[in-house]
């Protein structure tokens, strides 16, 4: 990998960066001006890009990591007050990642990030003005590679962006953390029941969810085939709040088989975004699975 020594374009010039490795520490590499172009393909930059109105960056499988200021500043070049006559882009492809000190900074409205179908990286933005509102899908665009995708700078990953293809735009969610716990009880006719409760510890903003539910598995029938799976139970109806929980009940163990090892994956699908948060709990029977209290005696309704 080839190392470039930092300059600066201006006007009509492109800059292509190729299989090369830049470094600058807190300050900026390449600032393209005006009509100006810069191309990143499979390199690493360390420092800081500045890309003016009208100017486009186009990123292919590289990293740009920040060192101490904006990853990429746009601005406007005309007078105060006035539209610049064109739009600042940036167009991402493959397994990008722009990452450190601010992020993605805009400095204006006029910008936008343009993620290809084939983007499979992860890039920070500033929240100045409207922040995500600024990231757009190109034609054809479906969903994120995961909720790690595009994180809002500053929240140590705790707050990212989901994309709802009804609208085509992107929005901010909290990062959806889930907990759970699990009891069971016995009937009077001898059969068992163990619950797993899943509780949303942060719950995302209800616009993001798209649906979650629970895998329950017995795990000595476990082949990964549908045909293995115990119980499946999907909600359609988004939580409001943190600390609400749902419940899956596997029911009417047979009484020869309370020592049945069962285990459960729960799963929050957000919109747009391909990969669900899960989490996997730990194989249980009828009797490991109780919470504290033991078994509980249960009586079956009429």
């Amino acid at each position: 990998m080839a190392y470039i020594h930092p300059s600066v374009t201006n006007g009509n010039d492109v800059i292509d960066i190729d299989n090369s490795y830049i470094e600058n520490a807190k300050k900026t590499v390449f600032t393209a001006t005006k009509n100006g172009t810069i191309n990143v393909r499979n390199s690493e930059i360390r420092g800081n890009l500045g890309v003016e109105s009208g100017a486009k960056l186009n990123v292919n499988n590289s990293k740009i990591i920040g060192a101490g200021g904006n990853v990429v500043g746009i601005k406007g070049v005309g007078a105060s007050g006035e539209t610049p006559a064109t739009i600042s882009a940036i167009t991402l492809k493959g397994n990008s990642v722009i990452t450190g000190g601010n992020g993605i900074r805009f400095e204006n409205q006029y910008a936008e990030i343009v993620l290809d179908n084939n983007f499979t990286g992860n890039i920070e933005i500033h929240n100045d003005n409207n922040g995500v509102g600024y990231v757009k899908g190109a034609e054809g665009f479906t969903a994120l590679n995961s909720v790690k995708s595009i994180t809002k700078a500053g929240t140590s990953g705790a707050t990212f962006a989901y994309y709802d293809a009804t609208t085509g735009k992107f929005g901010w969610t909290a990062a959806p953390v889930l907990t759970g716990k699990t009891d069971a009880g016995i009937y009077e006719d001898g059969t068992g029941v163990i619950r797993f409760l899943t509780t949303f510890t942060t719950a995302p903003a209800t616009a993001a969810i798209e649906n979650y539910g629970t895998y329950a598995i017995g795990v000595s029938n476990f082949t990964g085939d549908p045909e293995s799976i115990t119980k499946f139970v999907k909600f359609d109806t988004a939580p409001t709040k943190d600390g609400q929980a749902f419940i899956v009940d596997v029911v009417n163990i047979p009484s020869e088989k309370l020592d049945t090892n069962i285990t459960a994956i729960s799963f929050v699908k957000l919109k747009g975004i391909a990969t669900p948060v899960y989490l996997n709990y730990d194989a249980v029977n009828v009797e490991s699975a109780a919470d504290g209290g033991g078994v509980k005696n249960l009586v079956k309704e009429a």
